[in-house]
């Protein structure tokens, strides 16, 4: 459950009030690993989730204004893992993904300005592949990239009539690098931002813009 409460001074002595409508939210995902051999296994996934953004809005206390917003999520997919050198992994693997925006209205105080949000995107299939393996006792090096077959975003205007429609096509290739530093019980892990590593890093960039940060995430893990 989404919660979230916003309150302003409007004219007089009301106040104006934007929060959630309380409508549930949920997500489904299940994963199975099944064991081939020793060394390979084979995973399927499926992933199902709606978010709830509803709203309700009591403007100056005159009028109360609603919204039903939602945002879909859905994966399935299969990968294989292989097992190398013992200890290394190999992964490798194909996916159809969606996900769709669909908001009633975007503004909670000015509803006749018929602001909806309608938009989709598919990618299908989705390859995918990465590597884990350790360099040293202290360092594990990762990396991982995707990229679409077909990919398309499509945006409608709910407010015209015919419904406007802009559709394009789209399939970038992704990839991520990372590592692990290990010490005793504890682990140190760092994800590399991909445009950094083409960007001059620190010879190149005042690091003002969030995109000129070399990591994307830093993260540890102690194990009892």
């Amino acid at each position: 459950s989404y919660s979230f409460k916003y309150m302003e001074p409007a004219a007089g002595n009301a106040t104006d009030t934007y929060e959630n409508d309380g409508s549930p939210s949920f997500a489904f995902n299940g994963r199975a690993v099944l064991q081939a051999n020793p060394d390979f296994a084979w995973v399927p996934v499926i992933n199902f989730a709606q978010t709830d953004m509803g709203w309700k809005a009591d403007s100056s206390g005159s009028n109360v204004l609603k919204a039903n917003n939602k945002i879909t999520n859905f994966n399935i997919g299969v990968a294989g893992e292989w097992k190398v050198r013992g200890t290394d992994l190999l992964v490798a693997g194909i996916a159809f993904q969606s996900v769709s925006v669909d908001f009633e209205d975007t503004d909670p105080f000015n509803f006749t300005s018929d602001d909806p949000l309608k938009w989709s995107y598919i990618q299908m299939p989705n390859l995918f592949a990465s590597f884990e393996g350790n360099i040293a006792r202290w360092l594990t090096f990762r990396v991982g990239a995707s990229k679409p077959i077909y990919g398309k975003l499509t945006v409608e205007d709910p407010t015209t009539d015919p419904v406007d429609k802009f559709e394009e096509t789209d399939a970038p290739m992704q990839f991520s690098v990372g590592t692990g530093f290990h010490f005793g019980n504890f682990t140190f892990d760092t994800v590399v931002q991909q445009d950094w590593l083409f960007g001059g890093g620190p010879l190149n960039n005042s690091y003002q813009d969030w995109d000129h940060n070399p990591f994307l995430r830093i993260s540890g893990d102690y194990r009892f």
